[in-house]
């Protein structure tokens, strides 16, 4: 797939839906949760056995204005536990914070496993009567502390989210729906952290389910398309090229850059949809231009995880350039540091990019600089192209700072045998001072903006004259010194 990139102005208009991280791929998880429950444990309830109690409580109490409290405790990163220690010492994890639960809650509480690693708490009126918030962080200490399993410690966090029910008519599922999305909440500002429901939660939940109706929509009518912005050479050693970037041709807000819809795509399907029909779209152009004389150079397109987890991608994907008279040194695939996860998933993904490699593909890592890990990609990846980060070239004019940084990432990978691309160049001095400090190609709005296929020749010969100019601008001031970064 070409992941949805945040390039030149971005799309704000779906700031609200960013600002509370609760993903509908989420709900999705809890739902699948429900059929595919958990084994048992002892002295708990089952999340069916825990809503039918918590809904006799509701039913019992009813008209008596008694306050209710519905707790939802989720083991923080509980996925790496099984990881790092297997399955089976998991498993007797999950049996010490049961006992733990069960004497957090008391005598008075209802307690149940209603999740992998998720455990409910219902209590009635008394907890209702201290101060709450005190109480949900001093349950989450008494949780939250090193658990000896099989002679093995384990430190142990969790995230709490609670929901006080006050009114009548409310049910166990939606109070413990809500718990839910304020555990979530908590987990994604960190873990470790307490967080009372709020109706802005079901808020975001609304808007995100509607821009996925929308999406799905969009993917029936054929709305995404791909726009190309140029890749212009700044020596004669290097060919002219172009990415390809993801467009939403919206039948209402007109044309939207990927700031507008990334968050959509958590969601798996519709990420392996969307690539598979953008790298149609690319392939179609390919053989179009092609045919009709107007080489472009190499095209790159931007993978993602839902992409490189398909294991045949990169054989399909030679054997379709193949069929348009193309091969895979006519394409780059370009990968994110954030992808590149370590563990199992980061040794997949390695994996995918060295088959990749291995079938004449060029690889290139996109937003270099900005990862803490990226000399260590340097050293394990196939790469053959490193894109500097816009940040960087953003300062490059008037930062003491990030002209030396540039200059040192561009002879870092001039020595490594890496061809270098300076992203979001905006201005003719910029381009000048990496032209100076030896960049070999550059990419940004002073060259062109992302245009359609058809446009893509044009813009790349108007590029391609204003860096010739630049040229010129240069021999003609011979005694102009060379930038020193």
């Amino acid at each position: 797939m070409i992941v949805p990139r945040r390039d030149g102005q971005e799309d704000r208009a779906e700031s609200l839906v960013r600002g509370v991280d609760v993903t509908t791929s989420r709900v999705a998880g809890q739902a699948m949760e429900r059929q595919m429950q958990p084994e048992p444990i002892i002295g708990l309830l089952d999340r069916e056995g825990f809503l039918q109690r918590v809904d006799q409580l509701l039913e019992a109490a009813r008209g008596d204005r008694t306050r209710f409290i519905l707790v939802l405790a989720d083991l923080d990163r509980f996925r790496d536990t099984t990881k790092y220690y297997g399955p089976d010492l998991a498993e007797e994890l999950l049996k010490a914070m049961a006992l733990r639960v069960l004497v957090a809650g008391g005598a008075d509480a209802v307690t149940g496993r209603c999740g992998n690693d998720a455990f409910a708490l219902f209590y009635a009126s008394p907890i209702a009567e201290m101060p709450l918030r005190a109480e949900m962080e001093r349950l989450r200490n008494s949780l939250s502390r090193l658990v000896v399993v099989v002679d093995v410690g384990v430190d142990v966090s969790v995230s709490i989210g609670y929901v006080v029910a006050e009114k009548e008519g409310e049910y166990a599922e939606r109070l413990l729906r809500r718990a839910e999305l304020a555990a979530h909440a908590a987990k994604t500002a960190g873990g470790r952290r307490v967080v009372g429901f709020s109706a802005v939660f079901e808020e975001t939940i609304r808007i995100r389910q509607t821009l996925l109706a929308s999406v799905r929509r969009a993917m029936a009518t054929n709305e995404f398309t791909v726009h190309y912005q140029p890749l212009i050479p700044l020596t004669a050693d290097r060919e002219t090229g172009c990415e390809a970037l993801v467009r939403w041709n919206h039948p209402i807000r007109g044309l939207l850059t990927p700031a507008a819809f990334l968050d959509i795509f958590q969601d798996f399907s519709l990420m392996l949809e969307l690539g598979h029909r953008i790298r149609g779209i690319v392939l179609a152009d390919l053989a179009r231009w092609r045919r009709e004389g107007s080489y472009m150079g190499k095209v790159a397109i931007n993978l993602g995880p839902a992409d490189l987890a398909l294991g045949n991608l990169a054989v399909d994907l030679a054997r379709s350039l193949e069929a348009i008279g193309a091969s895979p040194r006519d394409m780059i695939v370009e990968v994110s540091e954030t992808l590149l996860l370590r563990g199992a998933e980061g040794g997949m993904m390695l994996h995918r990019l060295h088959e990749f490699a291995r079938r004449g593909f060029s690889i290139g890592f996109d937003d270099f600089g900005t990862g803490h890990a990226s000399l260590t990609h340097l050293r394990e990846l196939p790469l053959d192209i490193i894109k500097i980060d816009r940040s960087f070239i953003a300062g490059i004019e008037d930062n003491t700072r990030d002209a030396p940084l540039v200059s040192g990432m561009i002879d870092l990978a001039h020595r490594l045998g890496l061809t270098t691309i300076a992203e979001g160049v905006e201005t003719m001095e910029q381009a000048r001072l990496l032209r100076r400090v030896g960049c070999d190609v550059v990419q940004g709005f002073l060259l062109a903006r992302p245009v359609d296929a058809d446009s893509l020749p044009d813009a790349v010969r108007r590029a391609e004259e204003l860096v010739a100019a630049l040229e010129y601008d240069d021999q003609a001031q011979p005694g102009c010194p060379a930038a020193s970064p």
